[in-house]
């Protein structure tokens, strides 16, 4: 890795680390560096000076054009509290929020390049459509001024709790227990330590699954959108219920569980409704050789049984297709 990467990969994880409700000291700031590199290569430890973490956050102090007090909220602890520790003031804020400089697009396009060589490797399919995207997005930057767009995505700018995704996918590779403050729809909010496991995302929301330190007996799943604080815990990580999750959720559409045993469900699509179905199928178990389509002058209709858990999620999918999905096998309750 050369020295420009190295300035980059340091600025870019305490720009992270800044964005949470947590605050960070010096100290903690380099640590946090020294674990990202060991994650880039086994082979190579490289030790980061508090000095130049101290040099980290005063350049991206004058890179915002912020004062120090509208920058940081600083809190002071340690010796005699005289132990500063940082967190962005606007948790909102991310590095590189601002427009690209035509120099930014060319290193992107270099790295597109370099990207290209992968291509039709087996198990690197998503390249394509990684290069696709990023591609449309400099072409995008590049003319910002025109009124043609080639490729759009589905994405939400403003995305709530999203700024929590890169902390917990560092604590869940690090195993580092949590104190999170969370606030269910329409219940009070709740404190408590949770050790993170696994993240999902489902109908453009992300949720954490983990062990509630105040629950322990099943794994308990967090929507981002829902956690107000995150902060470090001291209690030891508890790994008790960490698993297989793509086996976890081999009979689950969505992301609730509730301990339920997966059930067979046959479903009839009637009209275009199947049609709609094979252009987007459920990703959860289906029962081989289950499709029955059945034609006659006055019907046109699929059955297709299902092997799953009967949650909310899926009980809300076959809702949304109304009078032209019967449920022709099982026990499904559409009204609870």
């Amino acid at each position: 890795m050369n020295k420009s990467s190295y300035t980059e990969v340091r600025l870019k994880t305490i720009d992270e680390y800044l964005r949470t409700s947590t605050f960070y000291t010096v100290e903690d700031l380099k640590l946090k560096v020294e674990r990202r590199f060991e994650d880039f290569s086994s082979k190579e430890s490289k030790s980061i000076s508090v000095r130049q973490i101290q040099k980290d956050l005063n350049f991206l102090l004058q890179e915002s054009g912020q004062s120090k007090d509208e920058f940081f909220d600083i809190q002071h602890g340690g010796y005699n509290n005289l132990v500063p520790a940082y967190r962005y003031s606007d948790r909102g804020y991310r590095r590189g929020s601002h427009l690209l400089e035509p120099e930014d697009l060319d290193h992107l396009e270099i790295i597109l390049d370099q990207l290209q060589q992968f291509e039709g490797r087996p198990h690197l399919e998503w390249i394509s459509a990684f290069r696709m995207r990023i591609d449309n997005q400099i072409e995008k930057e590049k003319n910002k001024k025109a009124d043609r767009v080639i490729v759009s995505y589905h994405e939400n700018d403003y995305l709530k709790g999203i700024e929590y995704f890169m902390p917990l996918y560092e604590n869940i590779r690090n195993k580092e227990t949590l104190n999170i403050t969370y606030k269910p729809f329409q219940k009070d909010s709740r404190n408590f330590n949770f050790s993170p496991y696994y993240l999902k995302q489902f109908n453009g929301r992300w949720f954490v699954f983990g062990l509630d330190h105040s629950n322990p007996s099943y794994p308990s799943n967090l929507a981002l959108d829902r956690i107000t604080r995150l902060n470090a815990s001291g209690e030891p990580y508890d790994k008790s219920q960490d698993q297989n999750w793509d086996k976890y959720f081999k009979f689950t559409y969505g992301v609730t569980k509730d301990n339920k045993e997966p059930e067979e469900i046959s479903l009839k699509f009637k009209g275009l409704s199947w049609e709609y179905y094979i252009s987007k199928p459920l990703h959860i178990e289906k029962k081989p050789i289950s499709k029955t389509r059945v034609y006659s002058e006055d019907r046109d209709y699929m059955i297709i049984t299902f092997v799953v858990i009967p949650n909310y999620e899926f009980k809300s999918w076959v809702r949304s297709f109304g009078k032209q999905v019967e449920i022709v096998d099982g026990e499904l309750n559409l009204d609870d």
